[in-house]
């Protein structure tokens, strides 16, 4: 894995973000964030270098981290939490 930058830093962007939010480590939001900009420079640099043919699933799993990190950001998903902890269920008072 270290030979695939883009997937290194991919898997630290959702580490750091899973800290974030499991243990409310408010330093490891910028840290996240700073891993997430560095994959997608990396995953920039190796789409340029692989040709067409190539089967290459480092690239598939730092675009499917890159993706999940960037459609879940740790703001958004604390408040999701914070919303549906507030809204009653159906058949529940």
């Amino acid at each position: 894995m270290v030979t695939h930058k883009s997937l290194y830093y991919s898997v630290l962007a959702c580490a750091a973000s899973h800290i974030f939010l499991t243990d409310s480590v408010w330093e490891m939001h910028p840290i996240a964030l700073s891993y997430y900009a560095e994959g997608v420079k990396e995953l920039q640099l190796l789409l340029g270098k692989v040709s067409q043919y190539e089967n290459h699933d480092a690239l598939l799993m730092s675009v499917m981290l890159l993706y999940l990190h960037g459609v879940c950001p740790p703001a958004i998903m604390i408040q999701s939490q914070t919303l549906t902890a507030k809204v009653p269920r159906m058949g529940h008072a």
